[in-house]
C-alpha cells in the first residue's frame, strides 16, 4: 500500500508540476500578445484632425526627449476660442501653434516661443494657455499666430496694419520658429521646428 500511495502522489506532484508548466506557458503567450497589440495600436494610429478645421490636419511630432524634458508640437490648426483666456480681448488671431511640454527633471520649466515665420514672413505670437511645468507634470503651450507690427524708422514698433495670418497661408507656406525650454536660471535646449511638408 505505500508503494501505491507513493506512487500515486508521484503521479499527482507531475499532474501538477505539468498544469503549472502549461499555465505559465499560457500566460506568456497572453503577455506576448498584448504587446504585440500595443505595439499595432502605436503604429497604426493616426494623426488627430483639428475641429473646426476641415481639412486642417494636427501632427503631433516629438521634437526633443531628453532625460529632463519632453517636447511635442501638436502642430498648427485654425485658431479655437474654445477657452475664456483674456489674451484674444486685445488680440484675434487666426491661426494657433501648440506644443506639450512634459517636465521629468527637478525643476520648473517655462517656454520661449522665438523667430516665428510664415514661409519667409515674420509674425509674432501671443500666449494662450500654459504657464510653468512642474517637476513630473505635462503641460500644454498654446499660441495665437499674428502679424508682425511693422517698425518705426527708430526701430520701434509704428503704428500700422498688416494682413491678418491666415489659416490657407500657414497651411500652404508653412510655421516655423525655434522654441526655447528653460527654467529660471538657464536654457536646458532649443529646438527648431517647423509644420511645413
Amino acid at each position: 500500500m505505500s508503494i501505491c500511495r507513493k506512487a500515486g502522489c508521484l503521479v499527482l506532484a507531475a499532474v501538477l508540476l505539468g498544469s503549472l508548466v502549461l499555465a505559465g506557458c499560457k500566460k506568456e503567450e497572453k503577455s506576448e500578445q498584448q504587446a504585440e497589440s500595443t505595439a499595432a495600436i502605436t503604429e497604426n494610429s493616426e494623426p488627430e484632425s483639428a475641429e473646426g478645421g476641415g481639412d486642417a490636419e494636427t501632427k503631433k511630432n516629438v521634437l526633443l526627449d531628453s532625460d529632463i524634458v519632453q517636447l511635442t508640437l501638436n502642430g498648427a490648426a485654425p485658431f479655437s476660442a474654445d477657452q475664456d483666456d483674456g489674451t484674444t480681448k486685445t488680440a484675434n488671431p487666426e491661426v494657433e501653434i501648440s506644443f506639450d511640454v512634459t517636465n521629468k527633471g527637478e525643476e520648473e520649466i517655462v517656454l520661449d516661443l522665438r523667430d516665428l515665420k510664415v514661409g519667409e514672413t515674420p509674425v509674432s505670437r501671443i500666449l494662450l494657455a500654459g504657464n510653468i511645468a512642474l517637476p513630473g507634470e505635462t503641460m500644454t503651450f498654446r499660441y495665437g499666430v499674428l502679424p508682425q507690427e511693422p517698425k518705426g524708422e527708430n526701430g520701434e514698433n509704428g503704428a500700422g496694419e498688416t494682413g491678418a495670418v491666415t489659416w490657407e497661408m500657414v497651411s500652404e507656406q508653412g510655421l516655423s520658429g525655434t522654441v526655447r525650454i528653460m527654467t529660471i536660471e538657464r536654457e536646458l535646449a532649443k529646438v527648431e521646428f517647423s509644420t511645413a511638408g
